[in-house]
């Protein structure tokens, strides 16, 4: 993000074909700054768009599902890790295991795309191209840290069970 930033208009200026659209919409956003109007706007496209949400969710939705098995499978899991030489020696390859799941959670990349023919439109408003990044990057961040969170909330879960701080036996 950072190395396309800097020269995102240029790029996407050069690259395509400058064509007039009448399909597009100029709305108020109700907004403290231009960042958190980005913000809204990179939420709303996310959101509505089936097959963006469905690309960059499967990951997420995939280190859910895994981490829910967990909870519901824990005596398998934990016969399978000892089996493999213990927590500890696991934990290094279960991490990479979650941040590579979790790569496949870019929205930066899709967002960028679909910008597209509208691009003239953000070319010629007065808004810099950092802001426009930090916007797309905010809504990554999002979706990525939630889902890490969420995940590593239910595998704190599941070890508890383990311990049986939640059975009574």
């Amino acid at each position: 993000v950072w190395l396309l930033s800097t020269r995102y208009k240029k790029i996407l200026s050069g690259l395509a074909s400058h064509s007039v659209r009448n399909d597009y919409k100029l709305e108020t956003l109700r907004s403290g700054s231009q960042f958190s109007a980005l913000r809204r706007k990179e939420l709303a496209r996310y959101f509505g768009s089936y097959i963006y949400l469905t690309n960059t969710a499967f990951g997420g939705l995939l280190l859910l599902g895994g981490c829910i098995y967990a909870v519901f499978a824990r005596g398998k899991v934990l016969t399978l890790i000892s089996q493999l030489g213990g927590l500890e020696a696991m934990l290094p390859m279960l991490l990479a295991a979650m941040a590579l799941i979790l790569s496949t959670i870019n929205t930066t990349a899709v967002s960028i795309s679909l910008e597209g023919k509208c691009f003239w439109i953000l070319k010629e408003a007065p808004i810099p191209a950092k802001t426009l990044f930090k916007a797309k990057l905010a809504v990554n961040l999002l979706m990525f840290w939630s889902v890490a969170v969420i995940s590593l909330l239910i595998l704190f879960i599941a070890s508890l069970w383990k311990l049986k701080l939640f059975n009574n036996g």
